[in-house]
């Protein structure tokens, strides 16, 4: 459970800390996947700026790209939905399913056949309960972990994906997430908590939010979703090319 793993990562913490020391300091080079990485590591290990790097995460766009949404809707049981707000990814009670559970209870009448799909594993059924509770359950699929090779087709069904995190883990780390990469090389627009002044935010391929905010998080899945198709295809191509020129 999470207290005895945070013993244990109390325990070894300094020891962990001593190796990483010595390991940086023969480094040839560090690379770090957020800039708040960088500066962090400047600060406790007193690494020469010089053999830091900011490389963020990228995705694989050979396996990623975009397709049809009925095709992988029908494929995946999920052609009675409609639209799809979507997450892959782990912890997802920690980064975003929950959320996705309360938006459905807010956006229920304004989308009678709205789908929430959760794909990842649902430690101690936390997302399955909370379903039953908001009385959403016919409207969220929690599918539990599936193959890698699964990942693309429902993200291609996704009308928007959700990428947020605990308020203290994301500040503290910054935001180079992995599904981030992979929605928008499917060509799916996010909601995720990122810095403003961050590139996906000023290319208008993310939405960023406060993932404590569900008034928020609300408002930018509902402008997501109102728009048009003309907008949605534009922005499909767009994305998708954004990824396998910068994000690849």
């Amino acid at each position: 459970n999470r207290g005895f793993k945070g013993a244990v990562a109390k325990l070894l913490g300094p020891l962990n800390a001593a190796l990483f020391q010595q390991i940086v300091y023969r480094a040839i080079a560090v690379d770090c996947c957020t800039e708040r990485h960088y500066h962090d590591h400047l600060q406790d290990y007193s690494i020469e700026p010089e053999k830091l790097l900011v490389v963020q995460n990228a995705t694989n766009v050979a396996r990623f790209y975009p397709g049809p949404v009925r095709d992988a809707r029908n494929t995946l049981g999920l052609n009675h939905f409609d639209p799809v707000i979507g997450f892959v990814g782990g912890s997802p009670a920690e980064r975003g399913g929950m959320q996705m559970l309360e938006l459905a209870v807010r956006l229920r009448d304004s989308f009678p056949q709205l789908g929430i799909v959760i794909v990842g594993k649902d430690t101690n059924g936390l997302l399955q309960r909370r379903a039953r509770e908001l009385h959403v359950e016919d409207r969220a699929m929690i599918t539990g972990e599936v193959a890698y090779e699964e990942v693309p087709s429902y993200i291609r069904a996704f009308d928007l994906g959700m990428a947020l995190d605990r308020p203290s883990r994301w500040q503290l780390t910054g935001n180079s997430y992995q599904k981030v990469r992979q929605y928008l090389a499917c060509g799916k627009p996010v909601v995720t908590c990122i810095e403003p002044e961050s590139e996906l935010v000023q290319q208008g391929f993310v939405e960023p939010v406060p993932a404590d905010d569900l008034t928020v998080i609300e408002h930018a899945v509902r402008n997501l979703l109102a728009r048009t198709s003309t907008t949605r295809e534009a922005f499909t191509e767009r994305a998708a090319r954004f990824a396998r020129e910068h994000l690849s």
